[in-house]
């Protein structure tokens, strides 16, 4: 007789889930919030402008520090996301290299 299951399961091989380091925890969060606080400061930086019939730059200092922010934390947050994946990828290397003994 024909199989009449309509949705057969397939076996699928899944690769051995690696665990998250605390190190990958860590680079995650770092990369993430360093992006996020160099969009924000953009986003303030917009808005200031729109708002302020003046330039920001002649009111205070603190506008100088908003826009100078996002020049450093976003390649940082790049540079930080670049490590994460190299030590993923290693890890990665080691796990599935101490699967095939």
């Amino acid at each position: 007789m024909a199989n009449n299951n309509k949705n057969p399961k397939k076996a699928t091989a899944k690769a051995p889930a690696t665990p998250i380091s605390r190190l990958q925890r860590s680079l995650a969060y770092m990369a993430g919030s360093i992006f996020g606080l160099g969009v924000i400061a953009i986003f303030a930086l917009l808005i200031g402008e729109a708002i302020v019939k003046t330039s920001l730059f002649e009111t205070s200092s603190i506008w100088l520090t908003v826009a100078f922010l996002p020049d450093i934390a976003l390649p940082l947050g790049f540079a930080l996301f670049i490590v994460l994946l190299i030590i993923t990828a290693v890890g990665r290397n080691r796990t599935a290299k101490g699967a095939g003994k």
